[in-house]
């Protein structure tokens, strides 16, 4: 079981208002929090190896574009929850060359909002706004003459993401 805390503080761009753009900055934004709880398992056998995990976040002051202002601006939009999993399958062949691919899937489980910001993050099938519930990715990481030079390709699809996140 794992547990972590992280924060990040809106910057500059989100914080003061710019001529040049539709939008208006928030000085008074809060810095956004996140708390995940996380439990895994992995194992292998003969170079085929696995992971699964549960993870459940929560979101606190999440950064959102309100629209329903006139300008836009950004606001400390409140809470949001979500959980998922993640799983992965990968295989070693000559300790030279791995394989793998991961998929990942996540949900809202709860959300709400701070001084009615208008944000509807959840959406009526489950899917969040600005975050993909479907993702996945395959892989190929190489050493070259044991020495730890890795070469790595990757490619990453995901569901339709709704973006910017805005009232509605």
């Amino acid at each position: 079981l794992i547990y972590n805390r992280s924060f990040i503080a809106p910057g500059h761009f989100y914080r003061y208002a710019d001529p040049s753009t539709s939008y208006a900055g928030g000085p008074w934004l809060k810095a956004e929090t996140l708390d995940s709880f996380i439990f895994e398992t992995e194992g292998s056998l003969r170079g085929l190896g696995w992971k699964v995990l549960y993870f459940a976040n929560i979101n606190r002051n999440l950064l959102t574009r309100d629209t329903t202002l006139q300008p836009a601006r950004y606001e400390s939009a409140g809470k949001l929850s979500m959980q998922g999993v993640e799983a992965e399958l990968f295989y070693e062949w000559q300790r030279y060359l791995t394989v793998f691919a991961n998929y990942a899937f996540m949900r809202g489980i709860e959300t709400w909002t701070d001084e009615d910001t208008a944000s509807k993050w959840i959406m009526d099938d489950g899917s969040i706004k600005n975050f993909p519930t479907h993702y996945g990715n395959v892989g190929i990481v190489g050493r070259v003459w044991d020495r730890q030079i890795t070469m790595s390709a990757m490619l990453a699809c995901h569901a339709a993401i709704q973006s910017p996140v805005s009232a509605g």
